[in-house]
């Protein structure tokens, strides 16, 4: 099976389906994605195939081995892409390991347990990419970064659907509030 877009895709000028994110985020992200990037998903499918396609170096893990399987077939060789299968709860949070990213996407399982190690992972200036952002508030967590919001995109005609994007510096701010701490020198 190859990944195929539906309803809410929409593909690339090159034919590369677009990431499984909102219409206004990925209008947002045309011009700001560069070759070179370094992306970690917490989760992988369409967006994975698409960071890859622009010269993103793309690292992403999932518990799902149709999803995996999919875009491995979708990606093939490509040297800019490593996708990981990892069904251990524990083990598929720490995969991100220490980075520096310049995008880290939460679009998989685990996303409250995802965040702080996310959050450790970005460069000064990287983005934090949370889709479906509605469907995953937990008080103290994902709520909290809703003053650091630097990009927040619903899509229209979909009441239940956000990609929020937010910069390291400002989340920063919210997380030492709440007194969730990052393992990386000099940060919250």
């Amino acid at each position: 099976m190859t990944l195929e877009p539906n309803v809410w895709q929409w593909r690339d000028p090159a034919g590369v389906i677009y990431p499984w994110y909102t219409k206004p985020c990925l209008d947002w992200m045309q011009t700001r994605v560069q070759p070179g990037m370094k992306v970690f998903e917490y989760g992988t499918g369409s967006s994975t195939v698409w960071y890859a396609s622009r010269g993103c170096v793309v690292t992403a893990v999932d518990d799902n081995a149709t999803w995996v399987a999919d875009v491995k077939a979708e990606i093939g060789e490509n040297p800019n892409a490593d996708v990981i299968m990892e069904t251990d709860a524990d083990a598929y949070v720490k995969t991100i390991g220490d980075g520096p990213y310049d995008i880290v996407v939460i679009d998989g399982s685990h996303r409250t347990a995802c965040l702080s190690p996310s959050l450790a992972a970005l460069r000064d200036g990287g983005w934090l990419i949370i889709d479906n952002m509605e469907y995953y508030r937990e008080p103290g967590h994902l709520a909290a970064l809703d003053h650091s919001v630097a990009h927040h995109f619903p899509q229209c005609d979909h009441p239940y659907w956000t990609t929020a994007i937010f910069e390291w510096a400002t989340a920063v701010y919210e997380l030492s509030v709440i007194g969730m701490t990052s393992s990386r020198e000099g940060k919250v």
